[in-house]
Formats: structure tokens, sequence, C-alpha cells
């Protein structure tokens, strides 16, 4: 099954992923086992994610429940990371 990507889709190394979504790179590879992180291709001996794919995984988790520091700019091709608030001592 082949799927044709834009032409300006850029592959991404579990390393960039994991940056990305802001998790470790264990966790990703543990995502990719398991089948519930985003869809993945093998280059070679090297695993690597389309980022449109990664990026259309983000959006399909609803609220970015997995992520919480990640927000989609308004056109969901960028991604701008935020900072958590911090919770005031009561």
């Amino acid at each position: 099954m082949s799927m044709a990507h834009d032409p300006d889709d850029t592959l991404l190394t579990i390393k960039e992923v994991a940056a990305l979504v802001r998790a470790p790179e264990g966790t990703v590879r543990y995502w990719r086992f398991m089948g519930t992180g985003p869809r993945s291709i093998k280059v070679g001996k090297r695993v690597c994610f389309w980022k449109s794919d990664v990026l259309k995984w983000l959006e399909d988790l609803g609220g970015w429940g997995a992520c919480p520091n990640v927000r989609s700019s308004q056109e969901g091709a960028l991604l701008r990371v935020t900072r958590p608030t911090p919770r005031s001592a009561s």
C-alpha cells in the first residue's frame, strides 16, 4: 500500500518526533511497538515518520491529551510549545 506525500513533507527520526511531542525517545518507540503512536515507515534500517502523519496523530488525540504542553497553530502546520502555568501554593 503506497500513499503519496506532499513533496514538501519531511521525514523525521524517532529523536525528532520525541523532541516535537516532548516525550522520551523510549516512549515514542513504545508507542510504535504498541501501535498507538504516529504511523512509521522503515527507510533501510532506520525508522522514520512523515511530519504530516505526526501532526495528524497529534490532532487525532483530541485536546492534545497526551501532550499537554503542545498546541497547534491556526493553520495546523506548525507547533508552538508552551510552558505549563505554575500552580500557586495553597
